[in-house]
């Protein structure tokens, strides 16, 4: 080997050496943070010795390639910059990946779920409000950052100045390149992850190297396979079989169609309530309901996350590429609960106190053709005085009461009705909290469990109170709901999303265990069963009981995803069918009694628990299931093949979005939120522009169609225009969806009065009077009203009704003159 050949290695093995430190100790930086995090959030029981070893090891690989990029980045900088130069260039390099390591571990701490294909999935507003929500983005991360930044960074560049120091000598240039190669070969020798399941995998691994990895791996998006040949034109379009009618034989008969209730318990995980639980005692109403009730133990959803939950259980629909909900506005025609019992007379409506847009909710309802909605936005201006006191929206007691009393005033029977809870998700948070932590102490003491456990309870003490939140918040409104004349004629459906995420998982299927419940006077007696049945099932069997038990006549084609629940008292696994971890990740499958959780295979057993076996004809034939329904899933999405019956859509609502394709480029390169959206409308609308302030403000309403305020503004600028019926048009469908949105007669009002309608003009805001019987603004306008119409004396009357509630009102004068006239 000449002199010219020896001293090139010597330098690139010098200069991979000084990189491989660098990375490595970016990574253990990383690694410590994540240590800290994890027992933080988690306890102690988050940390352990195979935790350590195997994220050494995944450390120690990614530092491997880590190393040879920036070598190969060192290399081109080389061409144009001088060492010292370069150097700074690759610490740069080297702290901006400890950065991203650090947010990726910040989003693993939130979610228990390593980042990966579904980064793609989720806009950067929902991320961030996931992490901040869970309260993983407070201002000492912000400066946490920085500090891990310059930290990296100043330790980076001493080691790769340390480079230069090293000899040029045969000695020094083979201890280095056997050091590289030592440590390539320890990493490699030692990297088998055989003896860690798929679960533990994903928590031991190298956050950013997982992102990279599985970020960028297509197969693990649920969209991309199309390796199974599609014979049928609509998969999974069948004719319904009510005879099937497996709810029937447990009910009283039905003098008219029931109503139908669903209670929604964010995060109510299957081993929280009920005598098997593992974490049983902080949901005793749910515990005692469940014993007057059918009550499945063994419940699955369909998706780890709440984007998938609403579609399966009303609609039993498959997933698209990030959950069916984010298809909107181009949904492949379909229909599910909400949508069937509208078209046969029910009134059909949503409460919760949370932004209904989050993963596309409002959309989805709306095409649904729901006939109303209550959500945070809507509250925070009935109730301003209870904005702000969760991140997500407004607490479950309040909501539930409120929307108890509030669904009285709408509507009529029959009705489906459907709740959604928001406490038991993070960040954890109670209104009067001192009260309910003090109750979470003496519940803890009151249930029957050994002092290690009472510990391991402590632990997750903000988790489990809002869990206790939520089940007092259901109780109150059973109370008030019993006392409904409709209460004897109701079914109640009751059932969660997703496991309470922080508290640990017991097994891989755990995330998406859950209980369904349902409960009704009409019940004959109580059952529990221990079939395993997902939410997939419900839609499919309450239909079959409506058509059997009432009379109604409902559809003879159905594309329901899953069957009718199985009413086996023994445990039994019977249901094939595909579970999405997260968004773009399709990867679980239960094949009756073996579950596929990505590349590990198990056994179910009672209790959903779960044996690992290595079986590869098995695991081959659940994997051409998988892979099949991936590409039904495909099909019937991309060419609208789910239903082919007619479904009742305007596509005229849609036509304005490529008219704008420029203006919405322009706004989405801004990633501004809904709310900062709207306000660009108000400037875009008050500097006159008002066919640009329409156009955003219609995007608007495809992601939030209940956003009243800009579809009020679309309103106003048609007024402003002098097109009063088109403005009309807008206020009229703001008061349908909801006749007690205060602006909306505001609004109204103007555009009646500006075109000489007084009459009508008055109307309106005796209307608005009725909801709102001491608001000085439509007082105000009242008096305009009837000034005009010559009506002074009770002009004058409103006047002193207005005086008295607001003496100090600087528009009195100005009212005055109306009554001089």
């Amino acid at each position: 080997m000449d002199t010219n050949t020896t001293s090139n290695i010597g330098d690139l093995s010098r200069r991979f050496f000084v990189l491989y430190c660098a990375s490595l100790t970016a990574m253990i930086i990383g690694r410590s943070y994540e240590i800290l995090l994890g027992i933080w959030n988690f306890g102690v029981d988050f940390f352990s010795v195979s935790y350590l070893w195997f994220g050494l090891i995944q450390d120690l690989q990614f530092s491997f390639f880590l190393a040879l990029l920036f070598l190969g980045i060192g290399w081109f900088l080389s061409l144009w910059f001088q060492v010292d130069r370069k150097n700074l260039f690759l610490a740069h390099g080297i702290a901006i990946a400890a950065l991203l390591e650090f947010m990726l571990i910040s989003y693993f701490g939130a979610t228990q779920i390593p980042m990966g294909a579904e980064f793609w999935a989720y806009s950067l507003t929902e991320m961030t409000n996931t992490v901040i929500a869970a309260e993983q983005l407070t201002i000492f991360v912000g400066v946490g950052l920085v500090v891990v930044y310059l930290l990296v960074f100043i330790t980076a560049k001493q080691i790769l100045s340390a480079e230069s120091l090293l000899s040029l000598s045969f000695k020094t240039m083979v201890g280095s390149f056997s050091m590289a190669g030592i440590l390539l070969i320890a990493t490699w020798i030692f990297s088998s992850t055989d003896t860690v399941s798929a679960i533990q995998e994903e928590k031991y691994s190298n956050k950013l190297s997982y992102f990279i990895g599985r970020g960028f791996a297509a197969a693990d998006w649920g969209i991309f396979s199309t390796q199974a040949e599609i014979s049928d034109e609509y998969p999974l379009l069948k004719v319904a079989n009510y005879e099937n009618n497996v709810l029937g034989p447990f009910f009283e008969d039905f003098e008219e169609p029931p109503n139908i209730v669903f209670l929604l318990v964010e995060s109510l995980g299957g081993e929280f309530i009920g005598p098997s639980g593992r974490w049983t005692g902080f949901a005793p109403y749910l515990d005692s309901l469940s014993q007057q009730a059918l009550y499945w133990e063994n419940g699955l959803s369909l998706s780890g996350r709440t984007f998938g939950f609403i579609p399966s259980l009303l609609g039993s629909l498959p997933f698209g590429e990030n959950g069916f909900m984010a298809l909107g506005p181009d949904y492949p025609r379909h229909q599910s609960l909400i949508s069937i019992l509208a078209q046969r007379d029910y009134y059909t409506a949503f409460y919760s106190g949370y932004d209904t847009y989050f993963d596309g909710l409002d959309f989805f309802l709306d095409y649904q053709g729901i006939d109303y909605v209550l959500n945070k936005r809507k509250l925070e201006k009935m109730l301003p005085n209870k904005s702000g006191e969760n991140y997500w929206g407004i607490d479950d007691k309040t909501m539930l009461n409120f929307a108890a009393t509030l669904s009285d005033t709408l509507g009529k029977d029959p009705r489906l009705e459907i709740y959604h809870t928001l406490q038991s998700h993070s960040p954890f948070t109670v209104p009067n909290a001192e009260k309910y932590e003090k109750q979470f102490d003496e519940q803890l003491e009151a249930i029957n469990i050994s002092e290690e456990k009472k510990r391991s309870f402590e632990q997750y003490r903000n988790e489990f109170t809002t869990l206790l939140f939520a089940d007092q918040a259901l109780r109150d409104f059973m109370t008030i709901y019993k006392k409904k004349p409709r209460f004897e004629n109701t079914i109640f459906v009751i059932t969660g999303d997703h496991w309470l995420i922080p508290v640990p998982q017991t097994s891989a299927i755990s995330r998406y265990h859950v209980p369904i419940i349902i409960y009704s006077p009409k019940l004959k007696n109580p059952v529990r069963f221990k079939s395993v049945n997902t939410h997939a099932d419900i839609a499919p069997s309450l239909v079959a009981l409506l058509d059997q038990n009432t009379g109604l006549d409902m559809p003879s084609l159905v594309h329901w995803l899953g069957g009718t629940l199985d009413t086996t008292k023994t445990f039994q696994s019977l249901k094939s069918v595909p579970l999405m971890r997260n968004k773009n990740r399709i990867s679980d499958y239960l094949d009756e009694n073996h579950y596929l959780f990505g590349d590990d295979l198990f056994e179910l057993t009672e209790g959903l628990g779960l044996n690992s076996i290595n079986d590869t004809t098995i695991k081959s034939q659940v994997r051409q299931k998988l892979q099949r329904f991936k590409s039904i899933n495909t099909y019937v999405v991309e060419n609208d093949k789910l239903y082919k019956g007619r479904i009742v859509k305007v596509a005229n609502k849609y036509a304005f979005l490529s008219k704008y394709d420029t203006l919405y480029a322009r706004l989405d390169s801004l990633e501004l939120s809904i709310d900062e959206q709207f306000q660009r409308a108000r400037q875009e609308a008050f500097g006159g522009q008002y066919e640009t302030a329409r156009a955003i403000a219609k995007r608007i309403l495809l992601e939030t169609p209940n956003y009243y305020d800009v579809q009020i503004l679309i309103g106003r600028t048609h007024a402003w225009e002098g097109s009063y019926q088109k403005a009309a048009n807008n206020f009229k469908e703001v008061l349908k969806k909801d006749s007690t949105y205060y602006d909306t007669y505001n609004a109204y009002f103007d555009n009646e009065y500006w075109q000489g309608d007084y009459n009508r003009a008055l109307e309106i805001i005796n209307n608005g009077l009725k909801y709102h019987p001491e608001t000085k603004e439509f007082l105000e306008r009242k008096i305009k009203a009837l000034s005009s119409l010559h009506k002074y004396r009770q002009a004058e009357l409103v006047y002193k009704k207005l005086k008295e509630l607001a003496p100090d009102d600087t528009s009195l004068p100005e009212l005055k003159k109306y009554l001089d006239k």
